[in-house]
């Protein structure tokens, strides 16, 4: 398994230190122009050589619906959703585990942060949801799916109920893969124009980072250009 220190984003922040990352920009549209590509976002244009998309699948068939080299590909992989809590405790919880997954749960996996190199001593537990679970209560409040997934998680590790100093609740729309492509990635060399991401591998979160990696080798193998990246 592969582990974040000190925290799970350290490692894309080391890698795009030195470039020009541009967070909570919305790439609307692409367009294929003699010179390579245009990007449109927030009423803005840019030219670049290439692209790779990395998000959901989903995303990828609409974003490139025109290149059906890619999101023909795309469009083959399903995403299933995934409730996501992050409970923080002021005492430990007597649980005889670090993580562990669940079944005949509403969990699917749960495990405590601070048994992670570089975290804190704090007593912190990511929860997920099964697929399924979260198929079926996708509208369901945020309070009532917190209560829910706890409750679910002091059963199943068969400890009292404690409440929580602090809790915060996620809803994933694309949490994970149905059936990845197991291909570690998308690329066009006649387009110049790519994918990545856990669905095209293992559908893991070293998934994700091996597919960008195998990706980035190959476009650094066919020839050392500058790439635009959509995330």
């Amino acid at each position: 398994m592969y582990i974040g220190v000190p925290g799970m984003n350290a490692i894309a922040e080391c890698l795009g230190r030195d470039l020009d990352v541009r967070r909570g920009t919305i790439v609307s549209a692409i367009k294929r122009v003699q010179a390579g590509w245009k990007l449109f976002a927030g009423g803005k244009r840019e030219s670049f050589d290439g692209v790779v998309v990395s998000t959901p699948p989903e995303q990828v068939k609409q974003l490139l619906q025109a290149f059906p080299s890619i999101a023909a590909e795309s469009a083959k992989v399903r995403s299933r959703p995934c409730w996501a809590l992050i409970a923080g405790f002021d005492h430990d919880l007597p649980v005889a585990f670090d993580a562990a997954h669940f079944s005949s749960s509403p969990i699917a996996w749960a495990a405590n942060n601070r048994s992670k190199p570089g975290r804190t001593r704090d007593e912190v537990w990511t929860i997920l949801s099964t697929p399924d679970w979260a198929d079926s209560h996708l509208s369901l409040p945020e309070a009532d799916v917190g209560r829910t997934l706890l409750s679910a998680f002091f059963e199943s590790s068969g400890i009292f109920p404690s409440v929580p100093a602090s809790l915060r609740v996620h809803r994933w729309y694309y949490g994970q893969a149905e059936e990845p492509l197991h291909r570690e990635f998308l690329w066009d060399h006649a387009l110049w124009l790519g994918a990545c991401g856990d669905w095209c591998a293992s559908g893991r979160l070293d998934g994700a980072f091996l597919s960008g990696l195998r990706l980035a080798e190959a476009i650094i193998k066919d020839c050392p250009r500058r790439v635009a990246v959509s995330r």
